[in-house]
Formats: structure tokens, C-alpha cells, sequence
């Protein structure tokens, strides 16, 4: 049961409110967590990285690298996080037991420049999630205009994010947009499993199986130095998220906005270690 809104992090706020959450409440997130989780999080209720404190589990699938709970936490909402990565199957929804909650961005991976997904199993949180699609028609459309000319100009222009969260409807011009950058779900996923190939390749890599694929692939630094200057992250290096064990990766970006003369001369910055 998809259900279409502004942004991810509108549907997460929208999660947030059904379940009232307040100061009162706790809500897990990793560590290095991005700033927008970060922001929207401390809005509703209080950050914890602890999960037996928590009341509700944010699991955080970030680049498509799934992350797993050790144990069935029945007295917990769990949500995932797949913002930015591209499912290849029915399957890689809801890999957690008791979760009732997928999240995906749009822009993130076919470059609308609005949308978001919920996946729900809870029918009565749809029913709940639906009656908001067409309130507040004058942000949305305020949004929505300001959200293109940032994406046209092609300048960091955070301005429309005040109050995003609170928004729930999309105008005609972002709709046609996102039906318009449909087709580029397939090209993105061709393009970003072929380029996973040819890495596993040239550095004799074993093959990467997952049932989901992030927009980067992902090097340990410890194993990999680059003469080119990559982003360099923490990410969470075991797959249970309870085994708090975080290390520095170097990114390639190898999604279908990257050239291919500029995914090769990056490819070509990396070194392995012996």
C-alpha cells in the first residue's frame, strides 16, 4: 500500500504524528545519521542510540545496505529507511519482522525533485496518511515552485525545506514531473548494477548480492586510498544494528547523474592496499 507525498521526510513526520509522539518519547537513529533525520527527529521527540530505550527503531538502510535487529522487538514501531536505495525485488521490503513501515525518496533515486513513499502494511495509518495528501495546497504549491528553480538552477538553495515536514500535498507541475522521471528508475538500476560489476572487476571483488542497490559503492578506507577527493563517511559496519561498530568508508557515487568518463577517472583515483 504505497502512498505518495512531498518528500521522505514528510512521511515520516507523518508516522511521528499518528503515533503523537512528544519530549516524553524516544526514537532510535544511528550515529552519523544525516542532518535531515537528525533535524526532523528532535522536532517530534528526543534522539537516543540506544534501542532498549527507545519507543520507536528508525532503521537507516542507507546506499541500499540493508541493517538487520538482532531481536523481535514486538513493543516497538519500527520503520525503515530506504530513502535512497533502489529495490530490485518484492522482497527487499520490509526485511525486519514486525515492521510496519518503508520510506522511499524519490528524487534520490529517478531525480524529481519532489516525492516520497510510504509502504505500509498498517491499514489504518493509510486511511490516516491519505486524508492528509490534499491539505495545506498553498505550501505545497509554494514548495513546489521553489523546489524547481532550485533544481533548474542547479544551486543549494535550502529555502523551501522550512517547514517541509509539514507538508503533505503535491501540485500538477511536481506530479507531471515525477511521471515524467519515472523512466529513470530502470536506467538509474542498469547503470548502477553494470558499474558494480566492473569495480568487483578491477578490484577483483567478490560479486555484491542484496536485494537492494544505494547510489554508492562503498570502501573501507582502512583497505583503500584515492588520489581524487571522495566523500568519506562512517558507516555501520555490522549488519545488526545493535553491534554498534562504525568505520570510515571512502564513496564512489557511480548513479546515472555521474559520466562516464567522470565514474572511470574516480574508479581510477582508488588504490587498494596489500
Amino acid at each position: 500500500r504505497p502512498i505518495l507525498f512531498p518528500s521522505a521526510r514528510s512521511c515520516l513526520s507523518l508516522i511521528f504524528r499518528y503515533y503523537k509522539f512528544n519530549r516524553s518519547k524516544n526514537i532510535f537513529i544511528n550515529k552519523w545519521s544525516p542532518f535531515c533525520i537528525q533535524s526532523l527527529v528532535t522536532y517530534y521527540s528526543n534522539i537516543t542510540t540506544n534501542i532498549s530505550d527507545s519507543h520507536l527503531i528508525l532503521l537507516n538502510h542507507r546506499y541500499g545496505k540493508n541493517q538487520f535487529l538482532k531481536k523481535n522487538y514486538k513493543n516497538k514501531i519500527i520503520i525503515e529507511d530506504s530513502a535512497d536505495s533502489i529495490h530490485l525485488d518484492k522482497k527487499s521490503f520490509f526485511t525486519n519482522s514486525n515492521s510496519k513501515f518503508e520510506i522511499v525518496s524519490l528524487p534520490k533515486i529517478i531525480s524529481s525533485y519532489s516525492g516520497g513513499l510510504i509502504y505500509t502494511k498498517d491499514k489504518i495509518f493509510y486511511n490516516f496518511a491519505k486524508k492528509f495528501q490534499k491539505k495545506n495546497k498553498l505550501l505545497g504549491i509554494l514548495q513546489s515552485r521553489k523546489k524547481m528553480n532550485s533544481f533548474k538552477n542547479q544551486k543549494k538553495n535550502n529555502s523551501w525545506l522550512l517547514d517541509e515536514f509539514n507538508n503533505t500535498y503535491l501540485d500538477q507541475k511536481s506530479l507531471n514531473n515525477i511521471i515524467f522521471n519515472l523512466k529513470n528508475f530502470e536506467i538509474n538500476k542498469k547503470i548502477i548494477i553494470n558499474r558494480r560489476k566492473i569495480i568487483e572487476k578491477t578490484f577483483n571483488l567478490k560479486p555484491y548480492y542484496t536485494s537492494k542497490i544505494g547510489p554508492v559503492f562503498i570502501f573501507p578506507k582502512k583497505n583503500f586510498i584515492t588520489k581524487k577527493k571522495l566523500p568519506i563517511y562512517h558507516i555501520h559496519s555490522n549488519k545488526f544494528i545493535e553491534i554498534q561498530k562504525f568505520e570510515k568508508h571512502i564513496l564512489l557515487p557511480i548513479h546515472y547523474s555521474i559520466k562516464k568518463d567522470e565514474f572511470r577517472r574516480r574508479l581510477e583515483s582508488l588504490k587498494k592496499i596489500k
